[in-house]
This record gives structure tokens, C-alpha cells and sequence, in this order.
């Protein structure tokens, strides 16, 4: 394999209305005391005398986002997004930062561990596991898309990603995208796809990101898992007004997780989905499909 594999990340999309006030650092803290701390204690119960979840959610980042692709969704049906991320202007900047990140994410490690990516010098490249609950048909559709597999399960997808800061201006041609990722245009033909560098890109809906973090769970002796509270606020005139999100990462080495810690994120995770219940969004399968351009959505 040409990528070793660098973390884990759990995500658990929750139910909207409970964040779609303006997300507060309260509202955020409240949920972690309330929801998210009961559910460690209660599943991984203690470390010594001292409760397995650590410290609380600091003030939110603040990040304008929106997604691209071509009129015919080339990049989606070929397993790719394309995002571009716009900081707040920082204390003292002139000028806000916009950082780009090519992701190609599937569900079989070795395919998605073998591609090549490559970007401008300084491109930061990540290996990571997706860990959703397994979901299986719903019945009763429309009521709802999705639902989670009884008993609860847990199903992985595997993300390579290469992000660069700074650049200039928005994504708006494949060629310029081909100019950022130089090994883009030779990965979609090998996937079968027809690229032309002239492609014009669309935008999904512009998106307010509010990530909090801070909050932690002790897995195990070295291995903390890192949790994030994301919320999407979408722009009008979009049907869905957001979406939410819980997680929790961890990172390791050489590819590997203790079993220990492995054992006790599992747990945590399938504790959080019985435990959350009606709190969970059973409307859509992630962010991402919601952020797309109007076309290139699962819908």
C-alpha cells in the first residue's frame, strides 16, 4: 500500500432542530454534559476513580463551505469531492484563507490506500477510516431514508485526502483543480470517466461550518478519542436547513489501534446510537450528500 493508515473518525449525524439556533458554545457544552458524557460513563464506566470523559468543547471555528462538481457530477459518480473552505478573517489578516481538499472515499481500503494524489508543495495528505452505524433499508419511506440495523453495527469507508491552504481563488474549472491535484484527470480516466480540462465546476449550497472542539473521551492509556461538534447551516433557498454532527476521532500509529481501545470505541459508538435515539437524523446518509450540487445529490 502507498498510504498507512492515520486515524479513525465515528460520526453520528443528529437531529437538526436541537442546533438550529444560532450554535452557541452553551448549546454546545450542554449537549456533551447532557447527551454525549451519560453515554461514556454509563457504557465504558470509569478509569481508576476519574470518568473517561475529559474536558469540555471550546469557542466554535467558524468556516464558509461549499462543494463542486461538474454539470454531470463527474468527480461524485468517481468517488471524489471537491470542497473548498474559507476561514474567517483572523485577527490582524487582511485577507481570509482558502484552504482546498480533493477526498476520494470508498469503502475498499486497498484501492482507496494505492491511489496516487499528489498537490503543490506544502499539500497536506491524510489516510483515514469513516466509521458510520450500518444501515439497512427503511420500509417506510418517505418517513424516512434510512435506519440503523438492529441490532446496532457499525460499517466503514476509507478516505484519502489532500488539502492545500492558501490558494488563490475558487475551484470554478477542472483545469484549475487539475492544476492544484495534478494527478486528478489520470485518476477519473482510469476510473472510466471522460475528463476535459475545460469542465466548468458548480457549486452545492454555501454552507456557515460551526466545528467545536475540545471534548475527549480516555479510551485507553495513550489512545484519547477527540470529539467534534459540527453544524451546517445551509443558505436559502435550500430545502434542508442543515445538518449536524457528532464525532469522535482517533488517531494511531503504523496503521494500527490498541485492541483495548479499539474495544472501548466500538462500545462508545454503539452505546451513542441506542442511546441518542430520536436525537439521531434518519433523514440522510451524511453532510457531504447534502452539499453537493443540485444534480450530483442521492435524492
Amino acid at each position: 500500500m502507498h498510504h498507512v493508515l492515520e486515524s479513525r473518525e465515528y460520526k453520528l449525524l443528529l437531529e437538526f432542530s436541537h442546533f438550529d439556533a444560532n450554535p452557541t458554545l452553551e448549546l454546545a457544552n450542554s449537549f456533551w454534559d447532557q447527551r454525549i458524557k451519560p453515554t461514556i460513563e454509563g457504557r465504558l464506566g470509569k478509569r481508576g476513580r476519574n470518568s473517561r470523559a475529559e474536558e469540555w468543547f471550546a469557542t466554535a471555528e467558524v468556516k464558509s463551505v461549499r462543494f463542486w462538481d461538474t454539470s454531470a457530477c463527474l468527480l461524485t459518480r468517481c468517488n471524489y469531492a471537491l470542497r473548498e473552505r474559507v476561514s474567517n478573517r483572523k485577527e490582524g489578516s487582511r485577507k481570509q484563507q482558502r484552504e482546498i481538499t480533493l477526498k476520494l472515499r470508498m469503502p475498499d481500503m486497498f484501492v482507496v490506500a494505492a491511489t496516487s494524489l499528489r498537490g503543490a508543495q506544502g499539500a497536506k495528505i491524510a489516510f483515514e477510516e469513516d466509521i458510520a452505524p450500518l444501515e439497512v433499508a427503511d420500509q417506510s419511506y418517505p418517513t424516512s431514508k434510512v435506519a440503523i440495523s438492529t441490532p446496532r453495527s457499525i460499517r466503514s469507508r476509507f478516505s484519502l485526502s489532500i488539502s492545500i491552504k492558501g490558494v488563490a481563488s475558487e475551484p470554478s474549472t477542472l483545469s484549475y483543480a487539475a492544476a492544484l491535484f495534478p494527478t486528478l484527470l489520470t485518476n477519473l480516466e482510469a476510473r472510466g470517466a471522460l475528463a476535459s480540462r475545460s469542465n466548468q465546476l458548480q457549486h452545492g449550497p454555501a454552507i456557515q461550518e460551526h466545528v467545536f472542539k475540545g471534548a475527549k473521551v480516555r479510551l485507553a492509556s495513550g489512545t484519547t478519542g477527540e470529539f467534534a461538534l459540527t453544524i451546517w447551516h445551509f443558505a436559502p433557498p435550500e430545502p434542508v436547513r442543515g445538518v449536524a454532527e457528532i464525532s469522535f476521532k482517533c488517531g494511531f500509529e503504523n496503521g494500527t489501534m490498541p485492541g483495548a481501545a479499539a474495544q472501548r470505541a466500538f462500545d462508545l459508538f454503539i452505546g451513542l446510537q441506542e442511546d441518542l435515539g430520536n436525537g439521531l437524523d434518519l433523514q440522510h446518509p451524511s453532510k457531504t450528500e447534502l452539499a453537493l450540487p443540485l444534480g450530483c445529490r442521492g435524492e
